[in-house]
């Protein structure tokens, strides 16, 4: 119920860490779910779900990997946003938003875009189909999948052509058109298999094609420590980091060409301390930055198919 999730706040009770609990009993679990090593270590209860961390690939994740999709349109519905992701699509349709109120992701995507040669673009987990519009204004032929029906049918209300499902239950219903770009933006995070997820995307990519994507970033040292239901266990059940997306992309049979992040974390800082707090620590966030130990807290990556052979 929309009520349970107000009240939702991390578990920071004990020590170590900001007041993180650290939890050191090594026991027997499933395999890493990106690299499928078994060298995994326990990080912390965070909204009492607890972290998971390979020693091999730096993967985070939550121990228990399904959640009920209730759950996310409780959360989603809870704070707003599906109410203002539909107004955005709407306002967007008519003309009265364009690019400047795209995330600032989604803009950097469509700049990475007007540099390599595309007519098609897939987008999955499109939502009511903001971003399918202004990629549409650009000239591509667009699609996209989204798994919450309403969101769906608000994007098939303004003339976009969106599949209501999963991207693997497109894969194998017979979607076997190619795309030159297909974008992922915001949804990795949420998956519990993102390597099955990313090799169905990977059969989505034309031979020349690329996909662009977008993570919440635990390079950013204040990505666990996140106040907001929609940031947390159980809707966010994945952390990728530079070195575990490179792995998932790999094992996916994806080569990396850029990577993207803001210098430094403004946004988790705020809405954990605010603006006053933000700008207290902006020396020491900046400090960080020069040594390298801080990045924002969103991952923009640009991937194309492996053609070697080699995975």
């Amino acid at each position: 119920m929309p009520g349970r999730w107000a009240t939702l706040k991390p578990n920071r009770s004990s020590t170590s860490l900001k007041g993180i609990t650290v939890i050191e009993a090594p026991i027997d679990r499933d395999p890493c779910p990106a690299c499928e090593s078994n060298q995994l270590q326990p990080v912390k209860m965070y909204n009492n779900y607890l972290l998971l961390k390979c020693s091999e690939c730096s993967f985070i994740y939550t121990e228990k990997r399904l959640i009920p999709a209730d759950d996310y349109e409780d959360a989603y519905d809870a704070a707003g946003m599906y109410a203002f992701m539909v107004r955005a699509a709407q306002k967007t349709a008519t003309g009265e938003w364009g690019v400047k109120k795209l995330w600032w992701f989604k803009r950097l995507a469509l700049r990475w875009i007007r540099t390599i040669e595309a007519t098609s673009l897939m987008d999955i987990g499109c939502g009511p189909g903001t971003f399918m519009l202004i990629a549409q204004r650009l000239g591509l032929t667009v699609e996209g999948i989204e798994p919450t029906r309403a969101a769906a049918e608000t994007a098939r209300s303004l003339d976009l052509r969106v599949h209501c499902g999963y991207v693997e239950e497109y894969v194998a219903n017979g979607g076997d058109r190619t795309f030159d770009i297909v974008t992922c933006f915001e949804v990795l995070e949420h998956v519990p298999d993102p390597v099955g997820t990313l090799t169905c995307t990977h059969d989505l990519v034309d031979a020349n094609g690329h996909l662009i994507l977008s993570v919440p970033n635990v390079d950013d040292p204040y990505m666990l420590e996140q106040p907001f239901p929609q940031s947390i266990p159980p809707i966010h059940i994945n952390f990728f980091s530079r070195k575990s997306m490179a792995a998932v992309l790999h094992k996916s049979g994806f080569v990396i060409e850029r990577v993207f992040t803001l210098p430094i974390p403004t946004g988790t800082v705020s809405r954990v301390y605010g603006k006053t707090g933000l700008l207290i620590r902006l020396p020491y966030l900046v400090m960080l930055r020069l040594l390298g130990k801080a990045d924002g807290s969103s991952l923009v990556v640009m991937a194309r198919k492996n053609t070697t052979g080699s995975v």
